[in-house]
């Protein structure tokens, strides 16, 4: 029987990984975040935080060219350390495997990491999207990541959005607050996350009964 996999695309500080883990707790599910990045790190070879880092988002021109130095040229008398030592498309290959691994196996929650898209063809799949105004979600990454300031702040989250914008349409061609990739769509700023929670796994169940 197919296992049934919930995806949570987020917002930063829209609340998802609080989200994520009240409803893998009330179904009884899998929670499933940092673990893939464990596991991708330890495929690859590199240091977890090495690998965060990297985390939705990808290379820039200037990254993939040092990337590309890093091997040299048969000419060249200086050849500069690598900056970025495995390309984004090996990364992505490997947690995207990690992540259809996990959905065969198990009854889980995965947070982020373009999961919609990679189990668009599962067949017992929950897709959802977290979103917020800005303001909300500024004032939220303040607190969650004791940021001092608005202007510090700010800077934070439209930075996320532009790299998860940029990761989604690499991986999928999609846009990344397009609605139609989802089955359903929650402004978490308009309930308290319990309530969010409590219309995911209602969605959730019924579909498991379909």
């Amino acid at each position: 029987m197919p296992k049934t996999v919930i995806t949570i695309s987020r917002q930063i500080g829209s609340g998802g990984a609080e989200v994520g883990q009240i409803v893998a707790a009330r179904m009884g599910l899998r929670y499933v975040d940092r673990e893939i990045l464990r596991q991708a790190a330890d495929v690859l070879g590199l240091e977890e935080t090495e690998l965060s880092e990297r985390e939705e988002r990808i290379q820039t021109f200037w990254e993939k060219l040092g990337y590309g130095l890093s091997y040299g040229a048969p000419d060249w008398t200086f050849v500069p350390p690598p900056l970025l030592p495995i390309p984004d498309e090996e990364v992505r290959h490997v947690e995207n495997d990690i992540i259809r691994s996990v959905a065969a196996r198990e009854n889980c929650v995965i947070v982020g990491r373009g999961g919609f898209h990679i189990l668009e063809k599962h067949p017992c799949l929950v897709s959802v999207l977290l979103h917020a105004p800005v303001e909300f979600r500024i004032r939220r990454v303040m607190e969650i990541y004791n940021v001092g300031s608005y202007e510090k702040g700010k800077p934070m989250v439209e930075a996320s959005d532009r790299d998860r914008r940029a990761f989604i349409f690499s991986i999928s061609g999609a846009d990344w607050m397009c609605a139609r990739n989802h089955q359903l769509c929650i402004d978490s700023s308009s309930l308290p996350l319990e309530d969010v929670a409590d219309l995911i796994v209602t969605m959730a169940n019924k579909r498991e009964r379909e």
